[in-house]
Order: structure tokens, then sequence, then C-alpha cells
């Protein structure tokens, strides 16, 4: 039984979705635990205590950070959206209070980075956030977005 969306207008909503998408995100950076290598001291006379020549000196640790910039539309949640559900006869909210937390809509990329091991933090127009929910995924006629909640930190 033939659709009722052929594949060409199926591709033609796809590519609007992405433009959209282009045309209103903007980029994030995700920083992942950093990588933690060990340096080890060779044995000599210079690093041993006085005393103790044969002991091994612990390593040293070196961290490297692993960070990536992705693009992302964002949503800031305020009292608004909270309003709206209990109040519906008021036309506008009087004011908006940002209660600290947001959305954002990303692409696959950014969702398999972001669940690639740990996220330290993520850096949204010079605020910094972390990650609140795991992924909730968003599909329409072949276009599939990610969304996460984030709260902003302290």
């Amino acid at each position: 039984m033939a659709g009722f969306v052929s594949d060409s207008e199926k591709a033609g909503v796809v590519a609007v979705f992405s433009g959209s998408f282009d045309t209103w995100s903007r980029n994030i950076i995700i920083f992942k635990e950093p990588l933690k290598t060990a340096i080890p001291i060779p044995p000599s006379q210079d690093n041993n205590l006085f005393g103790f020549e044969d002991q091994q000196q612990d390593p040293i640790y070196t961290y490297t950070l692993k960070s990536g910039i992705y693009p992302a539309i964002i949503k800031y949640m305020d009292i608004e959206s909270n309003l709206s559900m209990s109040a519906p006869l008021l036309p506008e909210p009087l004011f908006h209070v940002y209660a600290g937390h947001i959305s954002i809509k990303v692409k696959r990329d950014c969702r398999d980075y972001l669940n690639d091991g740990p996220t330290d933090r993520i850096i949204v127009d010079n605020r910094t956030y972390l990650q609140e929910s795991d992924e909730r995924k968003q599909t329409y006629m072949g276009s599939e977005y990610y969304i996460f909640t984030l709260r902003k930190t302290q």
C-alpha cells in the first residue's frame, strides 16, 4: 500500500528541518572527564629519599582535557511553562523567571559524544551546566533529534 507522503516530499521535509536546525542552533562545548595518564619516574639517586635507596617513587599523573563543540538548539525553561497548566485563563505571564534548567536539541553525533562515558560539564552561552536527564528521541518523517535536560551549576 502506498503512503500518503512520497519519498521526495519526505526528503523535502527533512531538508526543511535540517535547515531550521542549522539556522537556530548555537555551539555548545561538552567537556568529558579528563584522561588520566601515569608518568612513571625511573629510579635514580636523585629522587630517592635519604636512607631509602631502593624505594620506588609514586608515578606522576597528567590530565588531558577531552572536549567537543557541537551545534544545539537551546530552550530556556522558565516559570511560564509551569504556569500554563495551572492558569490557562491568563493570556500571558506577567514576568519570566529563569529556573536554571534548559533543554538542548542535538543531532546524533552530539548524542553519541554525550553518551560516550561520563560528562564533566557543558558550556552553553558562557554558563556551566550539568546533564540531568537521559536522551529523549524526537523523530518525524526520517529526521532524528535528541533532547537532553541540563541544570545550571551554582
